[in-house]
């Protein structure tokens, strides 16, 4: 059932731009598209709070800078960032990241 979740014939196609290895049982999904700093100063604040949770980026395409790879990774402490290739909006995200969580055993 998990592999056939990230079937791309049923899901949007998307590209992971960096993975880590999990640290957490739990991971949080957060899709973004040109959030800028609101989504920074966000991550910032999460991090400092260490919820001990993996942070799952989706990205619907950002153009805006703020999904700098080494960045969220390396100064945020975001596990994977995901980013949605193929055709949709936020429910396609989504549907890429709960995928993507199961398969990985979150």
């Amino acid at each position: 059932m998990i592999s056939s979740l990230l079937d791309h014939e049923q899901l949007p196609a998307f590209d992971a731009r960096f993975e880590s290895s999990k640290t957490s049982e739990r991971c949080i999904l957060i899709p973004v598209i040109n959030e800028g700093e609101r989504i920074l100063q966000q991550l910032q604040a999460m991090r400092a709070a260490n919820f001990g949770l993996d942070i799952v980026i989706v990205d619907g395409g950002s153009t805006d800078g703020s999904m700098e790879a080494g960045r969220l990774k390396d100064e945020l402490g975001v596990n994977t960032l995901l980013l949605k290739t193929g055709p949709g909006k936020l429910s396609a995200q989504l549907r890429i990241g709960m995928a993507w969580a199961l398969s990985r055993g979150y």
